[in-house]
């Protein structure tokens, strides 16, 4: 929201009532008035939490094609041993692969668009960090450590557009320079992939070659490619959403749709959460029915 003068031309000051001058300087402060609550563009939402729901589908089968599949194998239940095999060949098929791509695509991509929405970067991009350092954390003890996650990029790349939107106030400047840097970092990975390089430093965070020894990531997104999507979207949302409002207003589309809005809404508790319920679920499951007295995981 852009903040009126406190006392333009068109609001001579001695004609100003007392009540309109105080609201107006607690509008330019910000405080003690309710700010107007934009409408959320929905279609980004619903893109988004599609991307989650499928992540969260994903990582259930993963769970149970490799976390569980030899307690649950041990058994000799015939469907379940069915059932673990199912998750490992849905792992492992060729369309998975293609949809796991597309989907990083997308959701990288509205992130990115919602950078070029936000007046809080700076703030999205601590929160998102401080997220992902928990994640670090906790893992580490856990044994699955994750030392550069999609969180890590993320954080990373929202800050760095943070910068951007510090140094270049146009709405013009900004899509130019985040066209530049998706570009560059693109290129980047063209010549990272292809190079041969005798790097000492393990800039495992920067990108896959230039990691030295080896890498124990249960999650491993770096910096190249990945941040390359975010600045994309940064770029492009201005464009197909010049009016920042949604394209579709369909309102019945909006009703049906709402649960998976709700998760695209909320995707960083999704993205925190998910696989200590997905988990949790499955361990109670294989306790109580599967493997009684087992939780298998603990």
């Amino acid at each position: 929201m852009n903040y009126p003068l406190l006392f333009s031309d068109e609001i001579p000051v001695e004609k100003a009532q007392p009540k309109t001058v105080f609201k107006k300087i607690c509008l330019y402060l910000g405080i003690g008035v309710k700010k107007d609550k934009k409408e959320r563009i929905w279609e980004i939402d619903f893109i988004r939490g599609f991307c989650i729901i499928l992540m969260l589908f994903d990582h259930f089968m993963f769970d149970v094609g490799f976390v569980f599949a030899k307690a649950w194998i041990a058994t000799g239940t015939e469907n379940l041993i069915d059932f673990v095999n199912f998750a490992r060949w849905y792992w492992n098929w060729d369309l998975r692969l293609v949809v796991h791509d597309i989907v990083l695509i997308c959701f990288f991509g509205i992130c990115g668009i919602s950078c070029s929405f936000s007046r809080s970067n700076l703030k999205r991009a601590i929160v998102i960090g401080f997220c992902a350092g928990m994640i670090s954390l906790v893992t580490y003890f856990l044994n699955i450590f994750i030392s550069f996650g999609v969180l890590h990029m993320l954080a990373v790349a929202v800050f760095i557009y943070y910068l951007v939107t510090l140094i270049f106030k146009s709405r013009d400047s900004r899509i130019v320079v985040s066209m530049i840097l998706s570009f560059t970092v693109f290129m980047l990975d063209i010549y990272l992939n292809n190079a041969t390089l005798n790097n000492t430093a393990n800039l495992f965070f920067i990108h896959e070659n230039l990691i030295t020894g080896s890498l124990q990531s249960a999650d491993y997104f770096p910096l190249i490619p990945y941040t390359a999507l975010v600045f994309l979207g940064a770029g492009l949302g201005p464009l197909i959403y010049k009016t920042k409002t949604s394209k579709m207003k369909n309102s019945l589309v909006k009703k049906i749709t709402c649960p998976v809005t709700f998760a695209g809404k909320y995707a960083i508790f999704f993205y925190i959460t998910h696989q200590i319920i997905i988990s949790g679920i499955l361990a109670l499951i294989s306790y109580c029915c599967l493997t009684p007295g087992n939780f298998v995981i603990i």
